[in-house]
């Protein structure tokens, strides 16, 4: 630490991290820096770093003199995809819940990673632009903090993306969300995994209880309260899709409280 601003030509304000050759750690970005000289540091068990200084900022954010940091483990691929091995990240060590990871455009080992088990997860991830992250079938990915997506991120049939309560969403990259429909069944019941979406997979009915009745006679072929529908599907509300076969959901995921109006149809 100092009152630098690079390092060996690389840009570096006031903190960076050598390898034992003297050379810069290119795994440890500090992000802009602090704004003034950093006069100390000190390294925390749990790996986040305690700087002095005569800063009033860092990374942008205001911190008058002192801040913490926490560092980033950095995906290297070096092994293979393999979220689960711990040869693919910069720390070697899996991350878990207290750890920020980014997915770098570029990884050092060349493989982007794919969530194979149904317990990952970080407090905080950013997939930088060109980079991609898949969940697999039936596993899943929490994220506790900010989710920065401007790559792409993957969702496989019966995968999961879990935000817990906070968790904030943040970059203009793509999600992409698969759903599987069974085939031969009368009807799929869907809700988008998105914030948007075209049209429900098949054909498609919607319910308004106000054109339902009490009479039995007028349901053939159907209660009057189903009408088709081709519209857009609304996030926290399900449809009747009679079709199967696999969908692809593109767009923002759902994220936060999603308040749908309930409605009461008292018949006669």
């Amino acid at each position: 630490v100092g009152d630098f601003t690079s390092y060996n030509g690389t840009a570096r304000n006031r903190i960076a991290r050598l390898n034992a050759d003297g050379s810069l750690d290119a795994s440890f970005n500090p992000g802009s820096g602090a704004s003034g000289t950093v006069r100390t540091t000190a390294l925390q068990p749990d790996g986040k770093i305690i700087i002095g200084g005569i800063f009033t900022s860092y990374n942008g954010t205001p911190r008058n003199r002192v801040a913490r940091l926490l560092i980033a483990t950095e995906w290297t691929g070096n092994t293979n995809t393999d979220w689960n091995d711990a040869a693919n990240w910069s720390s070697g060590v899996v991350p878990t819940l207290t750890d920020s990871v980014i997915i770098p455009t570029t990884p050092t080992g060349g493989n982007m990673p794919t969530v194979n088990i149904a317990g990952a997860e970080v407090l905080a991830i950013t997939i930088e632009t060109g980079a991609t992250v898949t969940i697999t079938d039936g596993n899943a990915l929490t994220v506790d903090g900010t989710l920065t997506n401007e790559g792409t991120l993957n969702v496989n049939n019966n995968g999961s993306l879990v935000q817990t309560t906070g968790s904030t969403l943040a970059g203009s990259g793509t999600f992409n969300v698969q759903r599987q429909g069974a085939t031969g069944q009368r009807f799929n019941f869907w809700s988008s995994p998105i914030t948007s979406q075209s049209g429900v997979p098949g054909t498609s009915y919607s319910y308004d209880s106000n054109a339902s009745t009490q009479d039995d006679t007028d349901d053939s072929p159907s209660d009057p309260g189903w009408n088709s529908y081709n519209g857009a599907m609304v996030p926290g509300v399900g449809y009747a899709g009679n079709g199967g076969g696999l969908a692809t959901f593109n767009g923002t995921v759902n994220n936060g409280d999603v308040d749908v109006p309930l409605v009461f149809h008292a018949f006669d």
